[in-house]
C-alpha cells in the first residue's frame, strides 16, 4: 500500500507542476494559482477553468466546465458510500476527500477493512 501511495503521489506531483506552468501561461499569479490548489480539490476541474481562461472565455464558463467535470467524484462517492462509517459530520469530511486517487486506492483493496477512509 505505502509502494502505491508513493507512485500516486509522484504522479499528482507532475500534475501539480503541470498545472502550475499551464496557470503561469495563462497568466495567473502564484498566488491565484495556490489559491486554486487550495480551494479546487479536483485537478481536471483545475486545467478545464484555466485552459478556459487562457482561451479568453468568460468566467462562468470556466466555473461551468470545472463544475461538470467535479461531478463525476459524485459516483465515486457512491461506489464508496458503504465504506463511510461512523457520524454524519465524519462520513461528510470523509466524503470532501473523494476524488480519482483516493477512490482508486480505496476501491483496489481487497478487505473492505482497508477500503475505509
Amino acid at each position: 500500500m505505502i509502494r502505491s501511495a508513493l507512485v500516486i503521489s509522484a504522479a499528482v506531483g507532475v500534475f501539480g507542476i503541470s498545472f502550475g506552468v499551464l496557470a503561469a501561461s495563462a497568466g495567473l499569479s502564484v498566488p491565484k494559482a495556490m489559491a486554486m490548489s487550495l480551494l479546487v480539490f479536483t485537478g481536471a476541474s483545475q486545467f478545464a477553468a484555466v485552459s478556459v481562461v487562457a482561451a479568453g472565455g468568460a468566467s462562468s464558463a470556466a466555473v461551468g466546465s470545472g463544475l461538470l467535470l467535479a461531478l463525476r467524484n459524485t459516483a465515486y462517492g457512491l461506489a464508496l458510500a458503504p465504506t463511510l462509517r461512523g457520524p454524519a459530520w465524519r462520513r461528510a469530511l470523509g466524503a470532501q476527500l473523494v476524488v480519482d486517487e483516493t477512490a482508486a486506492m480505496a476501491l483496489a483493496q481487497a478487505n473492505a477493512d482497508r477500503r475505509r477512509v
